[in-house]
């Protein structure tokens, strides 16, 4: 009779041992709420919706943009927009032909740069100019400035100009803004990084309230 109750609760034991880890496992690749306000958008750039769930919520994606931050707050970043041109701190004009302007004034003696693995650029791939921006997507000041990029980089693609795209996410002040650097992860593991980062700037009213 002892054991048979042993059997029974090692049984019981080990069905709970395997719940708690299924639990986990759902914890670690389903959306949280504030996640899920951007599985409409994926949907429209026609992502696998399994996978980006599942990428949205890893470990990977939020280390990702951990790692984007971290780089920042080393480089004493503390607002958004935040750009660095070849490594030093500039103001950067709000205008695609005052965007031309300034950086021909940096192409002019430069030597090309590297451009840093893994970062999502668009731009020249052998550019004497690198722009790194550290950006917020719920912030509206660098909403107000991603279209003119979005134009400055279609009118001279080729340009020896490229931008790098860094997630400084202010958490303080915008709820989704880690949320929304995530899904912007989970599109670019599918190959969709700037069809992510454009969509949401262009709803960021959207989705932002």
């Amino acid at each position: 009779m002892n054991q048979k109750f042993l059997l029974i609760g090692v049984v019981v034991f080990v069905g709970f041992i395997a719940g708690l880890m299924y639990l986990a496992h759902l914890d670690a690749t389903t959306p949280s709420s504030s996640e899920s306000k951007f599985l409409s958008y994926a949907e429209d750039l026609g992502l696998d919706m399994d996978q980006f769930k599942s990428d949205i919520a890893s470990d990977a994606v939020a280390a990702r943009v951990q790692s984007d931050l971290t780089l920042g707050e080393s480089k004493n970043v503390s607002s958004t927009p935040t750009f660095y041109v070849n490594g030093s701190p500039e103001r950067l004009p709000n205008d695609v032909a005052a965007i031309k302007t300034f950086l021909d004034t940096k192409i002019e003696g430069s030597e090309p740069q590297q451009l840093p693995e893994g970062a999502h650029f668009k731009g020249s791939t052998t550019p004497k100019v690198i722009i790194e921006e550290f950006s917020d997507l719920e912030c509206p000041g660098c909403g107000a400035y991603a279209p003119t990029l979005k134009e400055f980089f279609e009118t001279y693609p080729d340009n020896d100009i490229a931008l790098v795209y860094r997630h400084f996410p202010l958490t303080s002040i915008h709820f989704y803004a880690e949320s929304a650097a995530k899904a912007s992860e989970a599109a670019a593991l599918q190959g969709k990084f700037w069809e992510m980062h454009d969509i949401l700037f262009e709803k960021q009213r959207e989705w932002s309230r």
